[in-house]
């Protein structure tokens, strides 16, 4: 696994989601729909979204008025969890998340994929503890989670066919079964 930046808060959004403050567990978010909050607000990467449409991303076919006031909860959570202003405010209208000293898992492994290559593919793979959000079943994830899975895919394959190339017929194998050298 790729090391977390020099930032005390690292968001891993692969498998369970969990947030880690210094290397510590954050937990008391007052309710999941406050984790999907953050995690879709991580997945806009740091771009401000507007309340009326995290009310429809979360909270689909409730009255906005009630979405909204429901977003704005959350974000108060979420700051009183994450400490500070975690979530900034351009406007009364719009709340995002400053990325910019927080580390995410998905982000390292976009960046591996892009790289393609043996070592990045290797980084990759061991980025990946399982689906993007698993449990969480929010059709917004639907199309993240499905590209990563596609990625971590094409990871695999590519491992695997350059192991073959190579006469490594057991590093293949290992690869196929899920143990990536790297993943140890």
């Amino acid at each position: 696994m790729i090391p977390p930046a020099p930032s005390d808060l690292s968001i891993y959004l692969f498998g369970s989601m969990s947030v880690r403050r210094g290397g510590r567990s954050i937990t008391g978010f007052r309710t999941q729909k406050s984790k999907w909050l953050l995690a879709y607000l991580v997945l806009q990467q740091g771009k401000a979204v507007e309340y009326e449409v995290l009310g429809e991303r979360l909270w689909p076919g409730t009255e906005i008025e009630k979405a909204i006031s429901s977003v704005r909860q959350c974000v108060s959570d979420l700051n009183a969890v994450l400490g500070g202003e975690a979530l900034y405010k351009l406007s009364r209208s719009e709340v995002g998340i400053d990325l910019t000293q927080v580390y995410v898992d998905v982000f390292a492994f976009d960046v591996a994929c892009a790289q393609g290559d043996s070592i990045a593919m290797h980084t990759a793979i061991s980025l990946y503890e399982g689906d993007l959000l698993e449990g969480c079943h929010e059709i917004w994830a639907l199309p993240a989670r499905e590209l990563r899975r596609q990625c971590y895919e094409r990871a695999l394959d590519f491992l695997i066919e350059q192991a073959q190339a190579d006469g490594d017929y057991e590093a293949a194998e290992n690869i196929y079964a899920g143990q990536s050298p790297l993943k140890g």
